[in-house]
């Protein structure tokens, strides 16, 4: 009883800080689904636009270099709270064959930020939608790991393959995908 009481004034207490500091934003919690820590916004970046496999340079291969947005990305705008819901839940549930990409390219072109309160960056993703691969940043705790021969059986390709499509749909909402 002390403990349901207890968890009750520290809910009670966080609502409280949020409506003192007029929070506006939808602020997700999650431990257990990425990105695991709070964050209060997600902005959609998109980069390397004009990379092609002729450059004579590598592609950025992250939408934050050194704890900033990085320079060449061009901010395309806030991510509706519905979309960042799908988004965290589909990275949390997927196999871990969306991190290592189902082809070998990863040249992403596309990458979400997460913000907290204070405008801090506390998650990201660099998405190659060419590859079908992201980074998550933190690294995505999959429940489900690849076998040990690195061999992926066809419903694990199909359900990285699935998850992938489902975060590129919520991305074409926002800005042209090149794949």
């Amino acid at each position: 009883m002390k403990k349901s009481v207890s968890f009750l004034l520290v809910l009670m207490l966080i609502a409280l800080v949020f409506v003192a500091c007029g929070h506006k934003n939808r602020v997700v919690i999650g431990n257990k689904s990425w990105p695991y820590v709070p964050f209060a916004s997600a902005h959609l970046y998109t980069f390397n636009q004009s990379f092609t496999p002729q450059s004579a340079s590598r592609p950025d291969e992250q939408i934050v270099v050194h704890g900033q947005i990085n320079p060449n990305a061009t901010d395309k705008g806030s991510l509706n709270p519905a979309d960042v819901q799908t988004v965290c839940s589909t990275i949390s549930q997927t196999n871990a064959y969306v991190q290592e990409g189902l082809s070998s390219c990863f040249i992403p072109r596309h990458g979400m930020v997460f913000f907290d309160s204070n405008g801090a960056i506390v998650a990201n993703l660099a998405i190659c939608f060419e590859c079908e691969a992201i980074k998550a940043q933190p690294m995505v705790q999959y429940s489900k790991k690849n076998a040990a021969n690195g061999v992926a059986n066809k419903a694990q390709i199909t359900k990285a393959t699935k998850d992938i499509a489902t975060i590129k749909q919520i991305v074409q909402q926002y800005t042209p995908v090149k794949d």
